[in-house]
């Protein structure tokens, strides 16, 4: 073989390696999937005052999660009750 193909042939080589190392950096730096990610920070449970939509009040105990989600169902405007 001669000087010239023995230093393409280290070039390529050299290349290859630096296209590995990148991919395996770019990989290990992306972000975490979505289904990693924790579950939201829903607090403790209280009982709130919450006003129906025919008026009517109605205390529910829950976290903020739960009331969001129980306003979001029956349309009911929810504040804490301070008891």
């Amino acid at each position: 073989m001669t000087r010239k193909s023995i230093g393409i042939r280290s070039l390529f080589g050299s290349l290859c390696l630096v296209a590995v190392i990148v991919v395996v950096a770019a990989t290990l730096s992306s972000s975490p999937t979505p289904a990693a990610r924790p579950a939201p920070d829903c607090g403790p449970s209280y009982v709130w005052d919450c006003t129906m939509p025919d008026g009517s009040h109605k205390l529910v105990g829950g976290t903020r999660c739960d009331i969001a989600a129980f306003q979001r169902n029956t349309g009911a405007r929810c504040v804490p009750s301070g008891l």
